[in-house]
């Protein structure tokens, strides 16, 4: 067996198919690399009855769901307006983005970042006191659950954003909040430009606590979420193929070339800790690769504070990938390899399957498997497998 130790690649699996309907709306008609540039006032809505309000809620929703274009939901709001004298349609707004709630002077708060790409932060403070604005808070304490991944934004391009979502873990009935929008043709270039404004405020509220309807509320990060791609970037670590990969222990992986994959076969090596990790010099061939702003973050461990429990990687692309393609291709020792009928058969079966309508993505031929994204590969494991494979 010929083993060497390689440097790691960066996989990255995003579903293309994903795109953020708030941000095609306020973006419809802009260059691509230019965002938000007008200003549009939200309309006094105090005079409206509740039927209008009704109204209002009914198509703000309908929009998002069915991800109408800005220009046709204006098209839709002007024919609704001019053709009913109901007061209902009468109180419709103009543009979309005043029926969508969209924040005022967007444009000011985006600033241009080293490396390529805009920022926008409008930071954990603003988004709780917006929420509780209206609520009476009975927690003494929000514990927050922090999270980050790629996102696709046009089917033909290759502008993307990155988002700082936060959720509330002790107010699992308060929505995700996005904190801020990183926007670029690829991921941030370095960790220190997109993470600084988070690090900085969460040490300022964590020190300070923070102010809602005079109750003063101490702040905590509990976790920070992410696939095995963007937890590697945001702790400027070696990516998990690689044979320093494992955020949790020392252990090395073995690196082969045929089949091409890392493998951790040592399962006694010692755990990775927070202090040895923050005293671990940068180096292009060991676990920690760059400085990162989380090791500035107050109460934060470095390693038992970022989840691992990456299901997509570990599980959709790492194992159910892995065992179709020894399917088809023969690859499966001892298992032989499917006839081209049976691959024929089991394609048109996949082609026919008719799965939830919470499942956007419908299945592929075996002959694009290559091409399979991990949502199809989960529909696989969940759905389709147990059906097409049940002989």
């Amino acid at each position: 067996m010929e083993v060497e130790y390689v440097e790691e690649e960066y996989l990255e699996d995003i579903d293309d198919e994903y795109i953020s309907y708030e941000a095609s709306i306020l973006n419809d008609g802009c260059d691509e690399g230019e965002w938000f540039e007008e200003e549009y006032l939200d309309e006094e809505v105090s005079k409206i009855d509740s039927e209008g309000l009704e109204l209002r809620d009914s198509l703000r929703t309908w929009f998002i769901r069915n991800k109408v274009s800005r220009n046709a939901s204006n098209n839709l709001l002007s024919i609704l307006r001019n053709v009913s004298s109901l007061s209902a349609f009468l109180s419709l707004p103009q543009d979309v983005r005043t029926l969508l709630k969209a924040p005022v002077n967007v444009s000011e708060q985006i600033v241009g970042v080293p490396g390529g790409g805009q920022m926008w932060y409008q930071g954990v403070e603003c988004c709780l006191q917006y929420y509780f604005r209206n609520v009476v808070v009975a927690e003494n304490k929000f514990e927050l659950n922090l999270s980050t991944d790629g996102v696709p934004v046009y089917n033909c391009s290759p502008i993307q954003m990155w988002p700082i979502l936060m959720q509330l873990h002790n107010i699992p009935d308060a929505p995700v909040m996005v904190v801020g929008i990183f926007c670029g043709t690829s991921k941030p270039s370095d960790a220190e430009t997109f993470l600084r404004p988070l690090v900085t405020e969460l040490n300022n509220l964590q020190d300070n606590k923070i102010n809602i309807n005079g109750k003063e509320i101490s702040i905590s990060v509990r976790v920070f979420i992410a696939d095995s791609p963007a937890r590697a970037f945001i702790k400027q670590v070696c990516y998990y193929n690689g044979v320093h990969g494992c955020m949790k222990c020392k252990g090395l992986g073995t690196s082969l070339k045929k089949p091409k994959k890392v493998i951790f076969e040592d399962t006694t090596a010692d755990l990775r800790t927070d202090v040895e990790f923050r005293n671990e010099q940068c180096s292009a061939n060991g676990h920690r690769k760059g400085e990162t702003p989380l090791t500035d973050l107050n109460n934060f461990d470095m390693v038992k504070d970022v989840t691992t429990s990456d299901i997509l990687h570990l599980v959709h692309v790492g194992i159910v990938h892995k065992l179709l393609l020894g399917w088809t291709e023969g690859d499966l020792k001892p298992f032989n390899k499917w006839s081209n009928d049976d691959i024929a058969e089991i394609s048109e079966e996949f082609v026919s399957i008719q799965l939830p309508s919470e499942i956007h993505r419908r299945f592929r031929s075996l002959e694009l498997l290559h091409f399979w994204k991990a949502s199809e590969l989960a529909s696989f494991l969940h759905y389709g497998g147990i059906v097409v494979l049940q002989d």
